[in-house]
């Protein structure tokens, strides 16, 4: 947790949001990173994001970093999404009482590619799935803060089904993997 809150911390702080901002994930007293950070797992919710979750590995963008930064002071929710080898994907809540600006941050970056790249040509980058990013959010990994709490809560009671995703993802990553191996050893 601690990782991932350090990464959230950096982002937000790099997009100019003040370290009291970030009371979710720091002891502001101490000076230290706070033990019982609040965090939530990203999990497909509509047969759109799901179909997009288990195809990405087509996708020439796979494997791939993301952050989100997601600000609402309606909501009082800051928080950032941090995204690993497109396979370890968690909310960090950085304030749940947030009253800054309005913030939606993004940054994509393909370790496959070795380059940056956006939501609209990651959307668009799975093969044949012919209007699927008409489908998907216009944002990525923004949602209210209704959402982020019912997410966590539903998940928490079902952690068969978060087993589940948590060991798809892992195993798409390992056959990414394998596949980068042979292909390199063939390649010399």
């Amino acid at each position: 947790k601690k990782g991932l809150a350090k990464i959230a911390a950096g982002f937000a702080t790099y997009h100019g949001v003040s370290r009291d901002n970030l009371c979710g994930i720091i002891d502001l007293n101490n000076n230290k990173f706070k033990d019982n950070i609040l965090i939530a797992p990203y999990f497909p919710t509509t047969n759109e994001e799901s179909y997009f979750e288990e195809n990405i590995h087509n996708s020439n963008y796979y494997t791939m970093h993301s952050l989100v930064l997601f600000g609402s002071s309606k909501d009082k929710l800051l928080y950032c999404y941090v995204e690993l080898f497109s396979t370890y994907q968690y909310f960090i809540i950085l304030n749940d009482n947030y009253e800054g600006d309005d913030i939606y941050k993004k940054y994509f970056h393909s370790l496959s590619e070795n380059t940056l790249f956006d939501y609209s040509a990651y959307k668009n980058s799975i093969p044949n799935a012919d209007g699927l990013s008409k489908l998907l959010p216009d944002e990525y990994r923004k949602y209210p803060k209704y959402y982020i709490q019912s997410m966590n809560n539903n998940l928490v009671s079902n952690l068969d089904l978060v087993k589940a995703y948590s060991h798809f993802k892992m195993n798409t990553l390992y056959s990414y993997i394998n596949y980068i191996n042979i292909k390199t050893k063939l390649d010399y």
